[in-house]
């Protein structure tokens, strides 16, 4: 099954500044694999965050972009140190919690769907299926 149609396959991004902290307390970002059709709708609005005139548009746009595959977070806090829940119909609390730069280098790893370690290890498994007949092309 594909990575973007499998609802178990999930990656997690941690932010360059966060890599250093314990992973326990870790701010993590869990996204699902994208389809094409929603990386290019992520890479599309990404292209289109730095001709937008206002600040309001830019970061409206920036959120949308965000938005695209996000099922949770976690240690997320804001200024005062308290927890901000995941909720997915209120995506806009991320705004309390990280800067410009940070939701572009998050955009960035969405874009890149690397997976985690673990992740990595279970695709690195053999695959169950015969390898040993080749396949057919299509076209003959």
């Amino acid at each position: 099954m594909p990575l973007a149609t499998d609802p178990e396959q999930v990656f997690e991004i941690v932010l360059e500044s966060d890599k250093d902290k314990p992973v326990d307390i870790q701010p993590r970002f869990m996204y699902r694999y994208l389809s094409m059709r929603e990386f290019r709708q992520v890479g599309n609005i990404n292209d289109s965050i730095v001709a937008e005139d206002t600040a309001d548009d830019a970061v409206d746009k920036t959120l949308k972009a965000l938005s695209v595959g996000l099922i949770g977070w976690e240690n997320l806090k804001d200024r005062a140190g308290k927890i901000i829940p995941f909720d997915p119909g209120k995506i806009s609390r991320i705004e309390d919690a990280i800067g410009a730069i940070e939701a572009q280098e998050l955009i960035a790893k969405i874009l890149r769907q690397h997976p985690s370690i673990s992740d990595k290890k279970k695709l690195d498994l053999p695959s169950e299926s015969d390898t040993a007949t080749p396949v057919t092309d299509v076209r003959e």
